[in-house]
């Protein structure tokens, strides 16, 4: 089972998973609304704190396993997670997928 990590959950709507192949009802998580990763990318600012903004991003795959367990891979929707994969694999204990992993995987097939 897979569940989807991005930066906005409001704005990821079931029609937006049925776009793109996964189940409407596919779990989605969002980072915390205002925290440094949210502001400093939807607000385009040219420096972040990137120990903040991993930490935000880590946080919030940690609240979407603890509140379903059973969630085998995280997606990261956001292409401003993928630097946070390893993190967020180490912190969560799952599989980790964003759009670099998704391309590297169809391209060595």
């Amino acid at each position: 089972t897979a569940g989807v990590l991005t930066i906005d959950a409001a704005a990821l709507t079931p029609q937006h998973l049925a776009g793109a192949g996964a189940k409407t009802d596919t779990p989605v998580q969002g980072v915390a609304s205002d925290c440094e990763f949210q502001c400093r990318i939807l607000g385009d600012e040219p420096v972040m704190d990137l120990v903040q903004a991993r930490a935000d991003v880590v946080q919030a795959a940690q609240l979407l396993v603890q509140q379903l367990p059973h969630i085998e891979t995280i997606v990261l929707e956001c292409s401003n997670m993928a630097p946070y994969a390893d993190a967020v694999a180490q912190a969560t204990g799952r599989r980790v997928e964003h759009i670099m992993s998704l391309i590297e995987t169809t391209w060595k097939h």
